[in-house]
């Protein structure tokens, strides 16, 4: 009986895209969404933007030590985008599309979750 293989780890450019992905899609309903429904959004593009910073500003494809140093930013960007994602179902009606948001929230921290 042979063990499952693990799958392996995304690479530092591939962790980089997921979050620019999800930064794109939350940026584009932000402008899009009306009332309460920005404020969630918001919130949670900020934090990705914020931990997309430190990731620019400590080389992240350079470094494997640097990339291990974001991990508290990515923590505090993936606490937001679940946050986020909570809170959909009572915001959806203001969100233009939702399934979108959904979709791309959850490839971050199902990516994100291979290193934590």
């Amino acid at each position: 009986m042979s063990t499952p293989a693990t799958p392996p780890q995304p690479s530092e450019a591939q962790v980089y895209a997921i979050y620019q992905s999800v930064l794109d899609v939350l940026n584009a309903e932000c402008k899009a969404a009306t009332g309460a429904a920005t404020l969630p959004l918001n919130d949670a593009a900020q934090a990705v933007s914020d931990m997309m910073t430190a990731q620019n500003e400590v080389a992240l494809q350079a470094s494997t030590a640097a990339f291990k140093e974001l991990t508290p930013e990515m923590k505090k960007a993936n606490d937001a985008l679940k946050k986020l994602k909570d809170q959909i179902a009572a915001i959806s009606a203001g969100i233009n599309d939702v399934n979108k948001v959904e979709g791309a929230i959850n490839e971050v921290l199902q990516l994100a979750g291979k290193f934590m």
